[in-house]
């Protein structure tokens, strides 16, 4: 359970989690399946308890059932964390088929959604940021690319990669508004030493010749 995790709460008990196949009631032991990569197990007992389950019930408040997303098991978990990943990918898809617009729509509204408290497990988002800004610089609208690689750069979970990608793709939105400052703030930050150096030489390139969108 992710709300109530059974390790946490049962101190000093071992936890096994499976789908109950047979009772041996001779052998007083139960033969218990652990998922596609653990064999049948079969555990002994000295006596049994079965309880009963529980489901939620979503019907108590109108559209609940519809729209509602419960946060009770794993499986909830990653059905949570697939709605922000599939909206995502169908903001890439509409940019990587040259549906500039419809993708900027659906990048702001998934950002949108990411600053309502709890609305996401994981908002992600220097990855709409940055896929944003991407879009939006395929569009030539360049001030707003340059202002959301920014935005993309600043997020604390993004990985060291992204970080530097969005600083150095943000100096060549800055270069290409004649903000040569800025740029080159940006390209001292790409090029900066420790974590990812991949596009360090490029920020050191930009540093001595400003981007022309070349």
């Amino acid at each position: 359970d992710v709300v109530n995790p059974l390790r946490h709460f049962c101190r000093g008990v071992s936890v096994f989690q499976g789908a109950i196949q047979r009772i041996d009631w001779e052998k007083k032991a139960v033969v218990v399946d652990g998922g596609p990569f653990t064999r049948h197990r079969e555990i002994g007992f000295n006596q049994l308890v079965l309880t009963l389950g529980s489901a939620t019930d979503l019907r108590g408040i109108p559209g609940m059932a519809d729209y509602g997303r419960p946060m009770k098991d794993l499986a909830d978990a990653v059905r949570l964390r697939s709605v922000l990943i599939n909206r995502l990918e169908e903001a890439n898809l509409a940019k990587d088929e040259g549906n500039g617009p419809g993708a900027i729509a659906l990048y702001k509204e998934v950002l949108a959604d990411a600053a309502k408290p709890g609305y996401f497990v994981d908002p992600r988002r220097q990855l709409a940021y940055f896929g944003l800004a991407d879009t939006q610089r395929g569009q030539n609208d360049i001030a707003d690319a340059a202002e959301n690689y920014v935005k993309a750069a600043d997020q604390p979970d993004g990985s060291d990669w992204l970080r530097k990608r969005a600083q150095l793709n943000a100096g060549e939105m800055y270069d290409l508004l004649h903000q040569r400052q800025k740029a080159v703030q940006l390209y001292r930050l790409a090029s900066s030493g420790g974590g990812d150096q991949s596009q360090a030489e490029m920020a050191r390139r930009l540093l001595e010749t400003p981007y022309a969108g070349k």
